[in-house]
């Protein structure tokens, strides 16, 4: 592994710190053009995983209301006069249940297609993604250290 920048300290040549710097400029554009593939296949499936949690949660809570409100609404004693607001209500809510039903449904059909691929494109992106951020911060560090050597060759002519 290649030290960075910051490791090296600054016994480098200006020459030596451009050559560098268009190097860690290669590796960016060839992990970047992967990570970019990778992130394609990864973010759609990482929604549908975290829009799968979020809605199962809902339809736990929209299962507990609604049967409350059967209850309620249609308890032992509450035959005879039928509250229509609260039936509308309850109508309202039993669509909602039907549509996270659906919703869950649908993102368990998807994480059952891809549950070997979603960890290994987990992984990769993840490690794409520091790898990239890394190759960045050496891309900086590059520059920051041939401005600092410009600038001293210029304070010293």
């Amino acid at each position: 592994a290649a030290e960075t920048p910051a490791q090296e300290g600054s016994s480098y040549t200006l020459e030596e710190l451009k050559e560098k710097l268009a190097a860690a400029e290669e590796r960016f554009k060839a992990t970047e053009k992967e990570f970019k593939q990778c992130k394609k296949e990864y973010l759609p499936l990482h929604r549908v995983w975290t829009t799968h949690e979020k809605d199962e949660k809902k339809l736990r809570r929209k299962e507990a209301l609604v049967a409350k409100q059967k209850v309620l609404l249609y308890g032992v004693n509450n035959y005879a006069d039928i509250d229509q607001e609260k039936a509308k209500k309850l109508a309202e809510d039993l669509d909602l249940l039907d549509g996270l039903k659906l919703s869950v449904q649908h993102c368990e059909e998807v994480m059952k297609a891809n549950e070997e691929r979603y960890p290994l494109l987990q992984k990769m992106y993840n490690v794409l993604k520091l790898r990239n951020d890394e190759i960045k911060a050496d891309i900086e560090a590059y520059k920051a250290e041939i401005e600092k050597l410009e600038s001293e060759s210029t304070d010293a002519e």
